[in-house]
């Protein structure tokens, strides 16, 4: 499953397989038309791909039946507004240097001097600020 994590917070980026999981722990399926092949792939669905969506050679440890086309849905709405909500955190992680480079910066500031390191710091997280 294709989980994102940053400190102690970790969230699933959405797709069609960690809606599955979520909904239905254990199951084993294949997912058939239209939306086939690798269901670890983000998927942008639409309500009516849902619906239309065929899981294939269900079988849940628990006896449950194969979730419906709304409870898909609903839980790939609330997965997205989730992964959404962390977008701040997805940017300035792609927006800090290589430890390494930052850990060059810190020793070059303690030598001259200089605020290198905090003002690139600053300027990541004020480019990419936490919602309120």
């Amino acid at each position: 499953m294709p989980i994102i994590s940053f400190g102690s917070t970790s969230y699933a980026n959405p797709t069609v397989k960690t809606i599955l999981d979520e909904l239905r722990p254990g199951a084993t399926y294949t997912v058939g038309q239209p939306v086939s092949g690798d269901t670890d792939d983000v998927v942008s669905i639409s309500a009516s791909q849902f619906s239309e969506m065929s899981l294939d050679n269900w079988n849940d440890p628990n006896g449950l039946a194969a979730p419906t086309a709304d409870e898909m849905k609903s839980e790939y709405d609330r997965q997205v507004t989730i992964y959404n909500s962390f977008e701040y955190e997805r940017n300035r992680s792609s927006a800090y240097p290589s430890i390494q480079d930052q850990l060059d910066m810190m020793y070059h500031d303690q030598v001259n001097g200089t605020t290198i390191w905090k003002d690139f710091i600053e300027k990541v997280k004020s480019d990419n600020p936490k919602p309120e």
